[in-house]
Formats: structure tokens, sequence, C-alpha cells
């Protein structure tokens, strides 16, 4: 008899482990992986690192409360690491540790004031990222002011050399004789956003804070060892090298250097976007030198129409990672433009922004997150026997993590990818979630779950992030209801001008989507067009808040962390130069296309209930957009129902499991009882006053 599947609670599903950040010592032989899990009794997300000896195929726990992995050697690990018993002398702020001989046992190596945010290995030693502002002690009415109009940067870069023998927190201090600030001389209204390192240069890509479409590369001609010798005294600090700024196109960033040190890979677009992507889209060399211009720089990609996640170069080549449809792959590229793909088997390398998901090591060991259709991600391996002779077959990849034991039992559905026409006869497509025991004769309820972006993509996987932290798509499947993700025009995967299409034509072009797919699932006769959600949260959630004032199909739609007001989104956000991407200039220079394309300023003739979650300490998005749409609705005498979140920003999986679980279960609660006619009974798990 065939044993019965267990139907996955929310907490459950919140509950699996998630890999989160991987890293491969150089010589391939060991791997080290962040997995995070919930802790319910303290309700935060634990972070722990591990150790896998992949020629042994031993694990080892090498800390909980660590993550960001980097190797100095095949043979030592740094990590970033917070040490929840509060030492005087490390305190709780983030700190980087070391453990050499990859053991359990590790030290901190430095105790920075305001913790670590970012470190990379460089030599013999490290250069970490820190906040050095100065704490604010106001006096009176006359300090109780902080000038905004031209903030400074107050993150700042140090080196501190390392020797077997340094055992003290104390010697690597922001300002011990073996630490040295790097970046005191540069515009301090820059941005830090990523750093690369070769033997002996530094390339440092940096964004104007009020303007992050402006972009430097800059570069610091410093070996470790003479690093050292300027930070060990104050007469040698005045012979440090002078930053030099690269000739390089505007937009242009380093996204790697050559193995021989003589090329940079660069990310550019060659001044041809308009749409408003945060990933590459091209790949280009050029030589390092600072007199390189324009006419030096080499396209690899000329006719590669898909967005590059992450690349990496070794001596294999250039490995890259993209989305084609609803599928991610794993691509290794030469110098000559030939593009060969991975074949991994059915699994994918799953995509966890900001981590990348793989590393290579110098011998052409892969590890990657694996996952797919039918597998949960877990980390996997693929050795460098099975890729030495090339790449035409397929790649035997061995399973480090068996998390898939913990849900083996689980009823999960089935997805596929379907494809459908657009109003416009643009070609659509989108990934189908049906109950296990779907019946074709049936007619069924249906959630169109929209994700943000827009440049991302919705991908044919068992379970993918949105599903953990968002939306319980398993759970509605086992209570018999239809979940479409759509990849709507702008999504990646399909191309350049499909990413464009939605440009000055916002929320229109993306509706016509999704409506026709819905349209086109009602005439295969499997769903009731009168019990129909649509739900989505950031971009996604502007796509809902459209639906909301702008459409009739829905029965009802769930808004999270959502624009719905460009106007207020382009004079509040952190990123509101990304309003100016979307419509091609300032709503003060065209206030009727904003106010078009804003779901609380369009004419409202529809009722939909309307569920609005978002937090408000949201920077992104800003929480007076959630507020304008509540009012909006509440005045139009509209049923609307509206979730602040404490203390959290623009993205429910950084707070802690019961946020997420609280989200969770009111999407639920308020699709099953608008699509299924259950009450609807909101308790104290479900809400955060």
């Amino acid at each position: 008899m065939q044993k019965q599947q267990h139907i996955p609670t929310i907490t459950d599903t919140i509950s699996l482990p998630f890999i989160t950040e991987i890293a491969i010592a150089p010589g391939g032989k060991c791997v080290a992986y962040v997995v995070r899990t919930a802790d319910w009794t303290t309700d935060e997300y634990v972070r722990t690192c591990f150790v896998h000896d992949i020629d042994q195929n031993d694990t080892r726990k090498i800390s909980e409360n660590a993550w960001c992995p980097r190797w100095l050697d095949d043979m030592t690990l740094a990590v970033l690491r917070r040490d929840t018993e509060g030492s005087a002398r490390v305190g709780e702020k983030p700190q980087i540790w070391i453990f050499r001989d990859a053991g359990v046992s590790g030290m901190p190596i430095t105790c920075s004031p305001s913790g670590v945010e970012e470190f990379w290995c460089y030599g013999n030693g490290v250069i970490y990222r820190t906040d050095t502002s100065p704490s604010v002690e106001y006096e009176g009415q006359d300090s109780s002011y902080i000038r905004v109009s031209h903030e400074s940067r107050t993150a700042q870069l140090f080196y501190a050399s390392l020797s077997d023998e340094e055992t003290s927190v104390d010697m690597l201090s922001d300002d011990s004789p073996n630490t040295l600030k790097l970046t005191e001389e540069l515009d301090p209204s820059l941005q830090i956003s990523d750093l690369w390192a070769s033997k002996n240069t530094l390339y440092l890509n940096c964004q104007f804070q009020q303007n992050f479409d402006k972009v430097q590369v800059w570069r610091l001609f410093a070996s470790p060892a003479e690093l050292k010798r300027i930070a060990v005294s104050e007469e040698n600090r005045e012979s440090m090298p002078p930053w030099e700024r690269l000739n390089l196109p505007a937009m242009a960033t380093v996204l790697d250097i050559a193995p021989d040190e003589k090329t940079l890979l660069l990310n550019w677009d060659g001044g041809r976007s308009k749409f408003f992507s945060n990933e590459p889209w091209s790949l280009w060399t050029c030589s390092p030198s600072s007199e390189a211009s324009v006419s030096d720089l080499c396209c690899l990609t000329p006719h590669f129409e898909r967005q590059i996640l992450t690349a990496q170069w070794n001596a294999q080549g250039i490995y890259l990672h993209y989305i084609d449809g609803t599928v991610p792959y794993i691509a290794r590229l030469d110098l000559l433009g030939q593009l060969d793909v991975l074949d991994l088997e059915d699994v994918y390398p799953l995509h966890t922004p900001p981590f990348k998901c793989f590393d290579i090591s110098n011998t052409g060991v892969l590890a990657f997150v694996a996952a797919g259709p039918n597998a949960i991600p877990e980390l996997a391996v693929v050795h460098k026997t099975d890729c030495s002779s090339g790449w035409s077959f397929t790649m035997h990849h061995q399973k480090i993590t068996t998390f898939g034991a913990l849900c083996k039992d689980w009823s999960w559905g089935t997805r596929e990818t379907i494809h459908w026409t657009s109003r416009d006869n643009t070609k659509i497509e989108g990934v189908l979630f049906k109950p296990t025991d779907f019946d074709p004769a049936r007619k069924y309820p249906l959630i169109v779950i929209v994700h943000g972006g827009p440049a991302t993509a919705s991908l044919q996987l068992q379970l993918d992030w949105e599903d953990r932290w968002f939306y319980p798509t398993l759970q509605f499947l086992a209570r018999g209801i239809l979940v479409l993700k759509p990849n709507y025009r702008g999504s990646d995967g399909r191309g350049h001008t499909f990413l464009e299409l939605n440009h000055k034509n916002i929320g229109t072009g993306e509706l016509w989507d999704i409506e026709s797919g819905i349209d086109h699932l009602v005439a295969q006769g499997y769903v009731d067009v009168d019990r129909v959600g649509c739900a989505g949260w950031s971009y996604g959630g502007f796509v809902a808040a459209f639906a909301t004032t702008h459409s009739n199909y829905f029965t009802a739609v769930s808004v999270g962390g959502a624009i719905t007001n460009w106007t207020t989104y382009h004079a509040m956000s952190e990123f509101h130069r990304f309003a100016e991407k979307v419509f091609g200039s300032t709503p003060q220079a065209i206030p009727e296309i904003y106010r078009q394309a804003s779901p609380v300023t369009a004419s409202v003739n529809r009722e939909t209930p309307t569920l609005i979650q978002h937090g408000d300490t949201d920077a992104v998005v800003p929480f007076a957009n959630a507020q304008e749409l509540h009012r909006v609705l509440e005045a139009q005498g509209i049923a609307v129902e509206f979730f602040r979140y404490p203390s959290m920003g623009h993205g429910v999986p950084n707070v802690a499991p019961r946020a997420a679980q609280a989200v969770m279960s009111q999407n639920l609660k308020w699709f099953c009882h608008h699509l299924l006619g259950q009450a609807l009974v909101w308790d104290h798990q479900d809400g955060l006053e």
C-alpha cells in the first residue's frame, strides 16, 4: 500500500535548512558552506558554517553564527562570526575569525568597534570593510540635527596582516600597528561595492551614494608585503601609493581578473541599455592599463542574449551563470566567445542573491547549489576528473548534503513550464503548479504569484525561495488551489528585447501578460474564472496593486512591499533613480506618466478585496506606499486588510522566522477565505500590530 504523503505546514517549510553561501578551497580539496536554519525559540535565523573534505567525504561543523567563508589557503578558513557570548574584547559585533587546518577551534583576528561588514583575503592578510562613523552626542537644540545633503561615506577599507604566531585580537583593531586604512584618500561620497585582488594589485568598484548609476573603478598597486611594511611604521605610511582611477566607460565594473593577471573581465552594457537590471548583460575584456580606452575593450558575448548572474575566471575558462526560460545554467566561455553549457544531469544551479550559486577551484573542482523540479537545494560537487577532457558529456555530481531526506514524504504537487500569447501577440511563459491529485475534469481556483525585479524570473523548481518566506505555494496546492508564476515582459531568461518590453509601458503590459495567462488556463477547462487571486512582493507587489485598481479578473489580491505611488517612491526611496530608469525622467518632468502608472492615483473603479503587507523600515520601497494604498482603498469602501511589520525592511527572509510565518499565514488565510469560502479569522500569530 502506498504511504500517505505528508502535507507540510508553513512552519515545516520555513524550517527546512537553506544553503546561503559556498566557497571552495584553491586546491579543490575542501568546500565551506553556510546553512541557515530557523530557531523558533529565539525567533531568529542561525547561520552555521560547515567544511566538507571532498577526498575524505567527511563534513565538519565549524561554527554557528558564522557566514561569509573565505579561504586564505587550502588549510585556513576565514569567516565572519558573531560571538553570542559577547566577550569584552570582541563583543557581539561581527568580526573575522580564522580556523587553521579547517578545524573547529577558531580565533578572532579583528576587534573592529563597529563590526566587520565584509572582507576579502589578500595574501597572508585580509582587507575588511567597516563603518567608521563616530558616535553622535546631541547637546541642546543647536546640535540636534544631521546634515544629509552632502552625506559622506562612513565605510572604510582596512588591510590587516596575519602571521602564524598572532593570537591576540588587540593586534588587529582598526588602529593597531598591523592595520592600515586603505581608502581615506578617496572621494567620501563614493560607496564601496566590491573589491577584486590579483597578487599585487587591488581593483575597487565604487558607486556614488546619491547616484548609483554613476560608477568608478579604482586601482591600487600594492602587494600584501608592501601593505604590511607600510602598516607597521608611521614613517612608511607616507610612502603609501595612490589610488588610480581606470579610464573605463560609464557603468563598466570589474567582475574578475584573468589567472595570468594581464586582463580584466568587465561588466558593461555597451551603452545600449534602456532596461533596469542590476546584473551584467555583456562580458568584456580589457588591459589593466589606466590609459585603456573604449576602443581597447573586446566583447566576449556580442550575441549572448541573457543576463549573466555571476561570472568567475580560472585556468579552464570563464564560468558564468544565467537563466534561459525557466531553467538556470552554468556554462564555460572561452576568449573566442565559444560557450559550452554544463550538463548537470537532473539538477540546476540555484541562484540566491546576493550570493553566487557556484564556486570553482584553481584545479577545476566545481561546487554548486543543486536544485530542480524534483529536488530541494543541496550542496553538490563535480570532481575535476569529470571535467578534464571536455564539456560535451554529462557531468556527474556528488551531493554533499542530504536535506531532501527531511521532506521525502511531503506532498509536492507537480510543476511544468507553460506558454501562451499575450494581447499584443507577445509570447509569454510561466510555471504552473498543480496538486498531486490534479484532475483536469475539475475546475480549480487559481492564484497568480508575480515575481519581483522585474528583471528576475520564476523557475521550474520544487521549492523556490519565495515559497519558503512569502507565499505558501505548497499549502495552496494541498488545499486544491493551482498556482501560476508568470514570467511577464521585463523578466529575465528571454533576451534583451523581451527585457525592454515594459519600458515606458509599466503596469499595463504586465497586466496584459497575466490576464492572458489566466484566459489560457480558463480555456483549458480546469480553472474557475470566478475564483482567481493575485499576489506579489516588491515589483511583483506593484503589479498586484496595479491589478487591484485596473483589473476585474481577480477575486482577491495580496500586495507586499509594493510601489503604489511612483512619485512618493522617487521622493523617498534610497533607489529613487530606478523610477527614472523606468520612465526615462523625473516626476517633475513627466508628472502625468508617473500618475498613470501609480495604482493609488489611478481612477479606482474596482472592488477587489486587498491584503497589504509592508515593513515599516523599508528603505527600498518606503512604508508610505502601503499607507497611501490603504487609505485610497479604504476611502472608496473597498475591503482591505493592512499589516505593518515593525523593524522589517524590504525582505521578509532577513527578519525572523515568525515574521515569515505571519506573512505566509496571512496570505494562506486571505486566499482560503476569498477562493474557498473559509472563515477569515486573524489571531496574534497572523499579524504584528
